[in-house]
């Protein structure tokens, strides 16, 4: 398996064509269909986005070599609005370098049809959709290639992100919308605001967060924007031809878009370790990916 891939990396499909010699093909009405089922993205996902004009670029953030926070530190009560908390939250505790490399491998696992991959990177609907995607490119006489490997995006844009207690990942845990009574509340009664999902006669205790290491009762969900040099594309699996479906006008210096939605589940007193120090425990497996390109339509993350 290990052989395989390093012959799949070596030999790519877009180091063996010359980009002149890459002709667009007419594909069948069936290969269409499985090609249109493929998270790609679409410029209008962005309009509920561009009348907000509080979005930050994580590239942009000072650095705090000297320890300070920005003043700024959490959300205000009663405001919705991006703050500075949540982009130093990302930034010290690591998690821009930990969704680069998932963004990395999901592109990855993507052109090798690593189904087993998928189940490391994304949450279970996801992956469930994402094999069967990729399974009916290929059971149609077609292939997934990428380009321009990119270990570190150029732009990452924060959207939006919610705070949620009381719910998981695993959708299968969580059940009905309507088992559930909701609130607004505080991570702690003074951290970033959070929406807290109680069900009847359930209690919560914030001294588990001490007791048990497995309980993780609040959960993150960020979305972004990542603007990269990496581009997917379809081909026929004899080269003869291919199609790239992402508005790159086939130029090396174009960026491709994509919408990630990340969803990770910590405990409290995770939302306080802001400063930026190295001796924090590692998130990266902890995160997943529950949406691309709203092909998920959110992922909602209980049964309506």
């Amino acid at each position: 398996m290990i052989v395989r891939r390093l012959l799949r990396s070596c030999r790519s499909i877009a180091d063996m064509l010359p980009r002149k010699a890459r002709e667009i093909r007419p594909f069948t009405a069936v290969q269409l269909a499985a090609i249109n089922k493929f998270p790609w993205y679409d410029p209008e996902l962005m309009e509920p986005y561009m009348k907000n004009g509080e979005q930050e670029i994580i590239k942009d953030i000072p650095d705090n070599d000297n320890g300070k926070l920005p003043k700024k530190t959490f959300l205000k009560k009663g405001s919705d609005k991006i703050t500075s908390y949540m982009m130093t939250f990302l930034k010290n505790r690591g998690c821009i370098d930990d969704l680069n490399i998932l963004f990395r491998e999901y592109h990855q696992w993507c052109a090798l049809a690593d189904y087993e991959g998928f189940s490391f990177l994304c949450e279970e609907r996801l992956r469930s959709y994402m094999c069967k995607t990729i399974r009916d490119i290929h059971l149609n006489g077609m292939a997934i290639e990428m380009e321009n490997l990119t270990v570190t995006q150029p732009a990452m844009k924060l959207l939006d992100f919610q705070i949620l207690k009381g719910l998981s990942i695993d959708r299968t845990k969580n059940g009905s919308s309507f088992l559930y009574t909701v609130h607004k509340d505080h991570v702690f009664g003074l951290g970033p605001k959070c929406t807290t999902f109680r069900k009847k006669d359930q209690k919560f205790s914030d001294a588990l967060d001490v007791i048990e290491a497995s309980h993780h009762p609040y959960l993150l969900r960020v979305k972004m924007l990542i603007e990269s040099p990496m581009r997917v594309f379809v081909y026929y699996k004899d080269a003869s031809s291919w199609l790239e479906l992402e508005n790159c006008n086939n130029e090396e210096s174009c960026l491709s878009k994509n919408i990630m939605q990340f969803e990770i589940e910590l405990k409290g007193w995770d939302f306080y370790r802001l400063a930026p120090l190295d001796m924090k425990p590692p998130l990266l497996r902890l995160w997943r990916i529950t949406d691309i390109n709203n092909v998920m339509h959110g992922n909602s993350l209980t049964v309506e």
